[in-house]
């Protein structure tokens, strides 16, 4: 290489060390002028969130008119299944057919009875030889009290020897036990007889009350089960809906309280009824007890499975209520809640909800009397979030 040409090298190594000292020093003074921005507090200036308008107003006790409504099923006043006492036994007759009015003893089917129908004439047979024997023996008996009678006076006037009434006197007692089996046999028979006639009985299915056929499981030709039904009988003279209070409410109901229901099948007609029983314990799963009204039906205008709205005054209890935009629920966890405000922020407050109340909902849990909520702005708001309080009429 030429002097020249090493010359020409050294200056470019010479150009390129300069600039790389002189970045190295910018790169020192953006660092060091970061680190005093941090220290001292220059920098940019963050923004301040602006407080969301809201307006509040007081959680209050007031006297509330509870009234019960609720969704319910039309069901038949009575309803009963017919189970046969007698296992395996061929249907002979089935004598209804599903939806046959019947009547309180009315013959529903009949099964076979030929084997108990024998049973019952051997049993009759016994019966008739035991009495033919009780009477064998009891003719036997008054014979031998006569001889012992008439030997008693011979052996007294010593006409007649000692042993002759002995051997009368082991007759009579022997008649007499002949007399006593055959009296244990005629109970017997009898007691027979009668279960005989129980079961011949029994293999007769008649109506316990009078109502409908709503189902008819079994044919003729079948067998009988003493488990399973082979009808179903539903008394719709008088029909009842079933409901339910809530343990709030549980203290006002009452047994003769007025009930109104509507039905999808008649629009606009309301019919009346009476709740007659309030269930003494509550289930413990949904914290309520159930209701049930009764409704007289002899038109038989109401039938089973209708769906019905049940209307039951109840009475009047304090509650605490907040206006019901005051109240939302989280989506997804289905939880409820308000918004109070505490140090100019919002606060989230879950809260138990109870029944609404025209514009108003019960609270039922986690506010306190004169505690105010957010009945304002409530969509804009997240919890923490600051909060400029307005009165009412303010433009926000």
């Amino acid at each position: 290489m030429s002097l020249e040409q090493e010359s020409v090298v050294r200056s470019v190594k010479g150009r390129t060390r300069l600039w790389m000292l002189i970045a190295l020093g910018l790169l020192v003074l953006v660092i060091a002028f970061n680190l005093a921005s941090s220290l001292f507090g220059g920098g940019p200036e963050k923004t301040a969130p602006q407080p969301v308008p809201v307006r509040l107003t007081a959680a209050a006790e007031e006297e509330v008119k509870v009234i019960l409504e609720q969704a319910a099923e039309v069901k038949p006043w009575q309803q009963v299944l017919i189970i046969s006492k007698v296992k395996g036994q061929q249907i002979q007759e089935m004598l209804v057919e599903r939806g046959d009015l019947v009547k309180e003893g009315q013959v529903l089917a009949r099964l076979d009875q030929a084997t108990f129908k024998a049973k019952r004439g051997e049993v009759l047979a016994k019966l008739q030889e035991a009495k033919a024997a009780r009477a064998a023996a009891q003719a036997r008996l008054a014979v031998l009290v006569k001889d012992k009678e008439r030997f008693a006076s011979l052996i007294a006037k010593k006409a007649a020897p000692q042993q002759k009434l002995d051997h009368i006197n082991a007759e009579h007692l022997a008649a007499e036990a002949q007399a006593k089996l055959a009296e244990a046999q005629i109970a017997a028979a009898q007691a027979a007889l009668a279960s005989i006639d129980i079961a011949l009985n029994d293999h007769v299915i008649r109506a316990p009350m009078s109502g409908y056929v709503s189902a008819r499981f079994v044919d003729a030709g079948s067998l009988s089960s003493d488990k399973d039904p082979m009808f179903m009988l539903t008394d719709e003279n008088k029909v009842k809906v079933i409901t339910s209070v809530a343990e709030t409410d549980y203290p006002l109901a009452r047994i003769g309280q007025p009930a109104e229901i509507r039905v999808d099948a008649y629009p606009g007609q309301v019919f009346s009824g009476q709740v007659v029983v309030v269930s003494p314990v509550l289930n413990p799963a949904t914290r309520s007890a159930e209701l049930e009204v009764a409704l007289p039906n002899a038109q038989g205008r109401l039938r089973a499975g209708m769906y019905a709205q049940v209307k039951v005054v109840l009475g009047q209890r304090r509650a605490l209520l907040v206006p019901r935009q005051a109240v939302s629920r989280a989506p997804g966890t289905g939880n409820w809640f308000v918004f109070t405000v505490a140090g100019g922020k919002a606060r989230q407050v879950n809260v138990a909800v109870g029944p609404a109340f025209g514009g108003k909902r019960e609270i039922k849990k986690g506010l306190k009397p004169g505690q105010e909520v957010v009945i304002r702005g409530v969509s804009l708001l997240q919890d923490g979030m600051p909060v400029k309080r307005i009165a009412k009429g303010e433009a926000d």
